[in-house]
C-alpha cells in the first residue's frame, strides 16, 4: 500500500513531499483469532535538508471478545536511518468496534519498552 504526504500551506506542514510503502500480511487462525504482520518504509524530510528512511514493523494478535467487540495486543518497533536515532520498542493493546463493513473505531494504549520509546500513550482512532 503506497502512500504520499503532499505539503499544504498550513502551520503543521514541513513544505516537503514525504511518502513510502506499507507491506501487510494477515490471516485468520481459528474463528475468533487473527494474526497480522506489517512493515512500513517511509521517506521523512529532516532538519538537515535531506530525507531519512524510517522503518516500522509490528506483529498483532487480535481476537473477538463478545459480539462485534474485538481486542488486540501488538509489538511495535521503529527505527530510522537518522544517525542519532535509537530503536524504539512498544507494547500496545486495545479494543476495536466495527461501525459498519468499512469503518472500525479503536481505543487503546501504547507503552514504551525501552528508554528510546515514549513511556505511555493513550489513543482513539478509526480505520
Amino acid at each position: 500500500m503506497p502512500f504520499v504526504k503532499i505539503p499544504m500551506e498550513t502551520d503543521s506542514s514541513n513544505e516537503h513531499v514525504e511518502g513510502g510503502i506499507i507491506l501487510m500480511l494477515a490471516w485468520d487462525v481459528p474463528e475468533i483469532w487473527g494474526l497480522a504482520e506489517q512493515v512500513k518504509f517511509d521517506a521523512v524530510y529532516d532538519d538537515e535538508g535531506d530525507y531519512d528512511v524510517g522503518i516500522a514493523h509490528k506483529g498483532v494478535l487480535g481476537f473477538d471478545v463478545v459480539g462485534p467487540l474485538g481486542a488486540y495486543i501488538e509489538y511495535l518497533g521503529i527505527v530510522s536511518t537518522e544517525g542519532d536515532s535509537d530503536y524504539q520498542a512498544f507494547f500496545s493493546c486495545g479494543l476495536t468496534y466495527p461501525l459498519n463493513e468499512d469503518l472500525v473505531i479503536d481505543a487503546g494504549t501504547q507503552v514504551g519498552l525501552n528508554n528510546a520509546a515514549d513511556d505511555i500513550q493513550v489513543f482513539v482512532g478509526m480505520t
